[in-house]
């Protein structure tokens, strides 16, 4: 066993004893090997040099660690920019579009705390401005003690504009977990209920 289960370290701890986890499908408590000498922004994973598919998925079905990596860099440095002086919860998001491009975006709160806007809506909603119309993968990050799923709201939103897509949630020590949206967000709403 490593030692993530041994002694109930974080992945981020684990990193830091120069192991490493290779994420998997949800669930999946994956394998741990040397990590390369190389210092990472928010994930300690690595490519594992198998073959990728178009898809964003290994031959195997597994994700794609680097573009996984990529857009979890993306989603926090956008958590940089949030603006939360009344929650205190700074949430970063980033969303990669059919063409490749990523699109940042972070929540903004307001004293109408009504008003405030989630980070996944502000990611998506750059990306369709941007004339974006398919997205492929969104990535959230938090500093809560495990992944944080999106609000409802959010749900809602992602299913309208990037359906059933690939979620990757993460902490900034670099735990994480991956979702479809249809597991947290069962029976949506949506066009084809009018």
């Amino acid at each position: 066993m490593s030692c993530c289960h041994t002694t109930r370290l974080s992945l981020w701890e684990c990193s830091r004893r120069r192991l490493r986890r290779r994420p998997g499908i949800t669930g999946d408590r994956g394998r741990t090997e040397p990590l390369p000498d190389s210092n990472h922004f928010l994930s300690p994973y690595r490519p594992d040099g198998q073959s990728r598919s178009p898809s964003g998925l290994a031959s195997n079905g597994r994700p794609n660690v680097k573009e996984q990596d990529t857009l979890l860099a993306a989603a926090g440095a956008a958590r940089e920019n949030s603006h939360a002086p009344h929650s205190r919860f700074r949430v970063g998001a980033a969303v990669r579009g059919a063409s490749g491009r990523i699109f940042g975006g972070c929540n903004i709160e307001s004293a109408s705390y009504g008003l405030g806007v989630c980070a996944e809506r502000v990611a998506v909603l750059k990306a369709i401005s941007e004339g974006e119309r398919v997205i492929e993968a969104v990535a959230v990050v938090t500093d809560a003690k495990s992944p944080t799923p999106p609000c409802g709201a959010c749900r809602q939103v992602l299913w309208e504009f990037c359906g059933d897509v690939e979620l990757v949630l993460a902490t900034v020590k670099g735990q994480v977990e991956l979702y479809r949206l249809s597991a947290l967000f069962p029976r949506p709403f949506d066009s084809s209920r009018r």
